[in-house]
């Protein structure tokens, strides 16, 4: 295209542009973390199909189930069930797979890895097992704590045939096949036991004693023994019972870890494994001498063991680390480790490296993420789960609260935890003072109980003051320009005020319930509370005038409004809703609200970096980040004249634009170049600088067009076209 042309042309785009902008604002890409077929979180219960090479996994917190294969050890699909999907068995035959959630069974076939069917009991379900001798499911219910029920239902018809009633509360089952013999587990706190019953009759025949609380239970039919591992018990140990299913008697007690869950026997190898969640290992059992032979150490609160006797792999699902230990039998050792979900917490920003910090409550660490490819650049391992987040950009220092009272320090050069200050009973957010260099924990304590913020010098991480503010204290946010600070006070509905400079309360102010997050734009002096609550009354988002701490609007967002951030740079406002898995775009100049962007699961954090006009929203049971664009265009804009003026010596310009800059004042100041799209070209001011003249140039690495010029004081803001020829 001829130049000439092409600018006319671009030119003319930009004065027919509205001055009026409306938000744009679109996904630009997803930072997976977890599988990209569906987050799933708390991996309770597992089941293999020897025959298919497959692995199902029931996730309590996402209600779903995740289907692995298990020759390559990659998640395939996640399945989505109900509420509470929780227990499982598989016919081997037919490859469906028996779900329980509540009180409904769904049934899921294997081969297509859909649900064709659901069965409906009167009562919630306590467990599930498929006995291949019958083509029955037998499934365990508690009309109360004290009796329990048995429901018989026929496989091929998807109907309750028959119930046995149990004088005592059932938990969970297995089957032998080859004896058509059921064992169904009692908890008790005083005496626990195993009830026998007979597959042909549907009764019971003998009740085997055992100590309190039983948990896990499973048979080997090859030799006809049964093991129950027990849950409870003091001195660090518990034991796992051996039952002879020809006598049902009780013939051995092995004496292995504390607080047993999930338990699986190879039949091939005749080898036991059950889960310590204690002690976040499987020990494994010598079914021939009834001994403990090796430890296997796994993830964290190992739950459901299962065991694929074809290939010789043990499958273990680890709670609280959201992921499944593979299990070479062979060896005894973890080869390899599958993430069946992640969950994504708070999450900041360093514009001046465009580098964003997230932190994950699953794995005790932050991931540290390339703003320019959108890729993970390192991981910061912490001793505990790391809650909110917040970076100094001028220091790069990253700082983070640790569990419940650990304030850490980290160095973003070396990505290194450099110091850690313990703060409070329970601390709840941060935030830093860039200028300053001054860090803000809100927390409370304990004995007595009082609610607190702490000021900490960022210079050598010490505590200068704390301040006793209002009940439950759950976020707080710095306007640096001004030197105030901003706290939520969640249980007392109100918003204090604090002058940094003399570290007192200058005001507090009566919002709507549960204030849950707050932002502020340090340009206009609005706050932004988020109300997060389930009614209508707290589902929204106020605005505050910071200057006569007055309440200037109050806006619907969306469900659950948890997190509030501001770009200073456009004066947007972003809600990240957890109930409705969307943000919410609030335009800051008339408090309305513009858009409207589906993302993930439960978002949680949400980040702004204001040179790039990009957003980024955590999701908490989405397991990914969302990187959003803000397709603002850039428009001219008056400013005072007596703070600065700036004027460009030539234009168009060919090969270098020369600007004349005159301060009046000592003063912080921005001079950015845009695009049309109103994206960030270059940053060629960005620091304090004394009153005077100055001369600064722009040598463009970009190609033809108009592009825009914006400078920025704490006071005023100019913009203005710049047309570049070649």
């Amino acid at each position: 295209m001829n130049k000439k042309i092409y600018i006319l042309i671009s030119m003319l785009f930009v004065f027919l542009y509205p001055s009026y902008l409306k938000a744009q604002v679109t996904v630009e890409d997803i930072i997976w973390f977890g599988p990209r077929t569906g987050n799933g979180l708390f991996p309770f219960e597992i089941a293999v199909d020897t025959i298919l090479d497959r692995i199902y996994i029931t996730n309590l917190d996402t209600w779903n189930v995740s289907v692995i294969k298990g020759i390559t050890n990659e998640i395939i699909a996640t399945i989505p069930i109900g509420e509470n999907a929780c227990h499982l068995c598989i016919d081997q035959n037919t490859h469906l797979i028996y779900v329980t959630h509540n009180n409904l069974i769904s049934v899921i076939d294997g081969m297509a890895n859909l649900v064709i069917d659901t069965i409906l009991l009167n009562h919630n379900i306590s467990g599930i097992a498929f006995n291949s001798n019958n083509n029955c499911i037998y499934v365990t219910t508690n009309p109360t704590w004290s009796t329990g029920n048995i429901f018989v239902i026929n496989a091929e018809i998807n109907t309750v045939i028959d119930t046995i009633e149990i004088g005592v509360s059932a938990s969970l089952i297995a089957v032998n096949p080859n004896t058509n013999r059921i064992y169904v587990t009692h908890h008790s706190y005083t005496n626990g036991s195993v009830s026998v019953i007979d597959g042909a009759t549907d009764s019971v025949i003998a009740v085997i004693p055992v100590s309190w609380f039983p948990w896990g239970v499973c048979v080997n039919p090859n030799t006809n023994r049964i093991y129950v591992a027990h849950t409870h018990g003091g001195g660090g140990y518990n034991n796992v019972y051996v039952i002879n299913g020809a006598t049902n008697s009780v013939i051995a007690m092995i004496e292995v870890h504390h607080y047993l869950k999930g338990i699986s026997v190879n039949t091939i190898t005749n080898r036991i494994y059950t889960a310590s969640e204690s002690y976040n290992d499987i020990c494994v059992i010598d079914g021939a001498t009834n001994s403990w032979v090796d430890t296997v150490r796994v993830g964290n609160s190992p739950c459901g063991v299962t065991v694929n006797p074809n290939t010789n792999s043990i499958y273990v699902t680890n709670t609280k680390s959201n992921n499944i230990s593979v299990i070479d039998g062979t060896t005894d050792s973890v080869n390899t480790t599958i993430t069946t979900g992640i969950r994504l917490c708070d999450i900041a920003i360093n514009p001046n490296i465009n580098y964003v910090y997230v932190t994950s409550e699953d794995y005790n660490n932050i991931f540290v993420i390339d703003g320019a490819t959108h890729t993970i650049s390192d991981t910061i391992w912490l001793d505990d789960k790391p809650r909110s987040i917040c970076v100094n950009p001028n220091t790069n220092r990253i700082y983070t609260i640790q569990g419940n009272r650990i304030f850490s320090v980290i160095d973003g050069l070396t990505n290194l935890v450099i110091d850690t200050v313990t703060i409070g009973y329970i601390s709840y957010d941060v935030s830093v003072n860039p200028l300053t260099n001054r860090i803000y924990v809100t927390y409370i304590t304990h004995y007595p109980d009082s609610s607190n913020l702490s000021v900490i010098d960022g210079t050598n991480n010490s505590i200068i003051t704390s301040i006793e503010v209002s009940s439950t204290p759950y976020a707080v946010s710095v306007n640096p320009n001004i030197n105030y600070i901003y706290v939520a006070n969640m249980w007392s509905s109100s918003i204090y005020t604090i002058d940094g400079m003399s570290d007192s309360i200058i005001a507090a102010l009566a919002v709507t319930s549960l204030p849950y997050d707050i932002c502020v734009n340090p340009k206009t002096n609005h706050v932004y509370v988020a109300h997060y609550y389930y009614n209508e009354e707290t589902n929204l988002v106020s605005v505050i005038d910071g200057t006569n701490n007055s309440v200037l609007a109050t806006l619907i967002t969306g469900t659950n409004p948890h997190s509030v951030c501001v770009n200073p740079a456009n004066n947007r406002v972003y809600v990240a809703n957890e109930g409705s898995d969307d943000v919410c775009v609030i335009d800051g100049v008339n408090n309305s609200v513009l858009d409207i962007v589906p993302v993930g699961k439960k978002p949680y954090g949400v980040a702004v970096n204001p040179n790039n006009n990009r957003i980024y929203i955590t999701c908490y049971e989405g397991g990914a980040i969302y990187v959003l664009e803000d397709n603002l265009g850039i428009e001219e804009s008056p400013f005072n004249p007596e703070y600065y003026s700036i004027v460009l010596k030539e234009n168009p310009v060919k090969e270098k634009a020369i600007f004349h800059l005159n301060l009046s004042e000592d003063v912080m100041v921005t001079l950015r170049i845009y695009d049309i799209m109103g994206r960030l070209v270059d940053l060629l001011i960005n620091e304090r600088r004394a009153a005077g003249f100055y001369e600064i140039s722009w040598i463009p690495e970009v190609s033809a067009g108009v592009y825009f010029y914006v400078i920025e004081t704490a006071q005023t803001k100019k913009s203005g076209k710049i047309v570049l020829i070649r």
